[in-house]
């Protein structure tokens, strides 16, 4: 049975999804506060999919929240994830994100195909070893009805858009998709 999981599911939880969050107004499925390394209520390889959309930001430990995505997801599962760049003001101006925005380049020590996979064997942290293939990155820019910011990217390559341009046109977001390696 194909089943998903949606962490910090919010009100818009996904259909179909197993809903967690820490927010009973929100009527999660699972109420549950994610922090201090503990453990996710599910079982090992349980999801086919797991959604983490604009929930990292949010955890104090966002490698262990790897680890446990990695730990409860299925071999072969995909993972969604969605989190502020650390170049888009509003980043910083949430009083919730315990982390102000990320890079584009966070997943790369986890998987093996990487230089930085290569190079730290796709860290191994917590006595776990998590890694993933990522299936895709996809920045989104400030002034979204241009499309200035994507070309300049296109052109220039998107970890030098990230380096030397994103102070001028942020990028707001990044979307991830990775997929479990066991």
């Amino acid at each position: 049975m194909y089943k998903e999981l949606d962490l910090g599911c919010g009100r818009n939880k996904h259909a179909g999804a197993v809903g967690l969050d820490m927010n009973p107004a929100v009527h999660p499925d699972v109420l549950f506060e994610f922090r201090d390394r503990n453990i996710l209520p599910f079982a090992n390889d349980t999801f086919d999919k797991i959604w983490a959309l604009d929930f990292i930001e949010h955890v104090m430990d966002p490698q262990w929240l790897l680890s446990e995505i990695h730990r409860v997801g299925k071999s072969d599962a995909k993972v969604e994830l969605r989190y502020p760049h650390y170049s888009y003001r509003s980043a910083h101006s949430d009083l919730t994100h315990i982390h102000q925005g990320f890079g584009i380049r966070i997943f790369e020590h986890y998987d093996p195909s990487t230089y930085y996979g290569k190079k730290y064997t796709s860290y191994t942290n917590f006595g776990r070893n998590f890694p993933f293939q990522i299936e895709k990155v996809s920045p989104q820019y400030c002034l979204s009805k241009s499309k200035i910011p994507w070309l300049l990217s296109k052109i220039v390559g998107a970890s030098f858009y990230e380096a030397f341009i994103s102070n001028i046109l942020p990028i707001t977001e990044v979307d991830a998709r990775l997929r479990v390696i066991k």
